[in-house]
């Protein structure tokens, strides 16, 4: 097997684990098939189901310094099919995505800000372990790729609040979500749902003392107001990339 080559405009990000890969990894989406006159059911139905995604070629990615397992340092190979299949990638398995992306203010998108990520995170959902590209296969308990997740994807994107969200969106999924084909695996999340009850519990105490339609502005306005700060964020970010390409 061919290693992988990395030429010198890789993207490359050095916090909290090294990440290098040539470009963004190319996918089509492989659960979109466009009717002729869709109608507004047929577009609402597409809305609510996971996005399915398909490598159309191999992809490369290169990790360092990953503090849990130091077998996850080094270059993998992420096929685009298994046994002459192709392998269909769900975007971290995010139900109800248009819904889920509102919520979280684009945070988790499959073919937004996640995919590097999401993309090693699937493969290592379906087949239990990550493929370096010398062909040994690495296996990878459930965890460990929920933090490895977390990682590459605070890694990208420089935004470590983007990567607990995400990685704590994943762990909560534990009870539905099946691993290497079998349900649970991997240490339990115990600590993931303590969380999240003590946050329900908060946000139900400071709501206690304010009519629902105080709250619910309140809690409009806030979201408007995050809305329009992520928006400006993303948009000066694309221009950066653009004239980084420019230059380039």
């Amino acid at each position: 097997m061919q290693p992988c080559e990395y030429h010198a405009e890789a993207e490359e990000y050095h916090h909290p684990i090294y990440v290098r890969f040539n470009d963004i990894p190319p996918v089509r989406l492989s659960s979109y098939k466009p009717k002729e006159n869709p109608t507004l059911i047929d577009r609402l139905v597409l809305a609510t189901k996971p996005r399915e995604l398909r490598l159309h070629e191999p992809w490369c990615i290169q990790l360092d310094k990953v503090p849990y397992d130091p077998r996850l340092n080094g270059s993998f190979r992420i096929p685009s099919e298994k046994d002459g299949e192709p392998i269909d990638f769900d975007g971290a398995s995010i139900p109800l995505p248009w819904l889920m992306s509102l919520l979280t203010l684009g945070i988790l998108r499959p073919l937004g800000v996640m995919l590097t990520a999401s993309i090693v995170h699937d493969f290592a959902y379906k087949f239990g372990y990550l493929p370096k590209d010398d062909g040994t296969k690495v296996e990878v308990e459930r965890h460990v790729a929920d933090l490895l997740f977390r990682d590459i994807l605070e890694s990208v994107n420089r935004i470590p609040l983007l990567g607990f969200i995400a990685w704590f969106a994943v762990r909560l999924g534990w009870p539905v979500v099946k691993y290497n084909g079998k349900p649970d695996g991997g240490k339990k999340p115990y600590g993931a749902y303590l969380v999240l009850l003590v946050a329900l519990a908060v946000l139900l105490t400071a709501a206690a003392p304010f009519s629902f339609s105080a709250f619910v502005s309140g809690v409009a306005t806030v979201y408007a107001v995050l809305y329009v700060v992520t928006t400006l964020f993303d948009r000066t970010k694309l221009i950066a990339e653009k004239k980084k390409t420019t230059k380039a």
